[in-house]
């Protein structure tokens, strides 16, 4: 495993996991907010806090899986909801904003080689599909919820599906 002492992820991103957790009635106690104390929106904060606030919470379910989907899709309704519906209006632009890592890289510090990348490889707008990578150090189960809510959120769709099984860090997506 990478050292990853040297990144940092911004503190609107860990405050987005406690929302998400309060919004959907997960499991926050007083172990998880010693994490959030003291944390503010534009500050930066060690990887170690954000993986190990997700990790407390994950180890209240004995699967964790569709949990860490459910709160990376809260986020990212949050997201919408903070401002960012300016940013991203459709499915395809949400998709587009991952190109170069452009919105991975607004709430992720580090070296390169240690922060990896969230990238968009291909994009086929009129059959509705597109392949994400991702190198992150980041839960690919809440990846997943991500980039499920950053399609389907900013406009009605009638089928949205994301799935990772053939291989964990690459996203086949389909829209319609």
């Amino acid at each position: 495993m990478r050292d990853y002492d040297e990144v940092r992820v911004a503190g609107a991103l860990l405050l987005a996991v406690e929302q998400a957790c309060v919004n959907l009635s997960f499991f926050i106690d007083e172990p998880t907010s010693e994490y959030l104390r003291g944390v503010s929106p534009t500050g930066w904060y060690p990887l170690h806090t954000y993986t190990a606030l997700l990790d407390l919470v994950a180890s209240r379910y004995a699967d964790p899986a569709p949990i860490l989907e459910r709160i990376g899709s809260e986020m990212i309704r949050i997201w919408y909801q903070t401002g960012a519906a300016g940013l991203v209006q459709s499915a395809v632009e949400f998709l587009q904003f991952q190109t170069s890592s452009r919105g991975y890289y607004s709430m992720v510090q580090g070296p390169p080689d240690k922060i990896g990348t969230f990238e968009l490889v291909e994009l086929d707008e009129q059959a509705g599909t597109a392949v994400l990578r991702s190198t992150t150090p980041f839960s690919k189960d809440l990846e997943r919820g991500v980039i499920l809510a950053g399609i389907s959120v900013p406009q009605p769709l009638a089928y949205a599906n994301v799935d990772n099984s053939a291989d964990v860090h690459t996203y086949l997506i389909e829209f319609h």
